[in-house]
């Protein structure tokens, strides 16, 4: 049985986590919610192949995200007054 050697493009899970700053738990969980693009070449109960380059577009689409707007940066955020401050 020829078993396919795994491209250079994609890294096992093990090795994704030693150049990337979050948990296993955390890369786990966005693997399931497919924040975070990976392969199972074998199957279910397999290596999990996540891409090498996957971390870096995370952190751009979300360094976007996370920008605030320009008009949202000086309007404070309305908060409710407490009920026994209600009139």
């Amino acid at each position: 049985m020829n078993r396919a050697e795994p491209n250079s493009d994609y890294l096992t899970l093990k090795q994704f986590l030693v150049g990337c700053p979050l948990s296993e738990s955390t890369v786990r969980r966005w693997i399931r919610s497919g924040k975070l693009a990976s392969i199972q070449p074998g199957g279910k109960n397999t290596s999990i192949l996540v891409r090498s380059d996957a971390l870096s577009r995370i952190e751009d689409t979300e360094g976007r995200a996370d920008e605030p707007s320009p008009s949202s940066r000086n309007s404070p955020t309305p908060r409710r007054q407490p009920n026994w401050r209600r009139g």
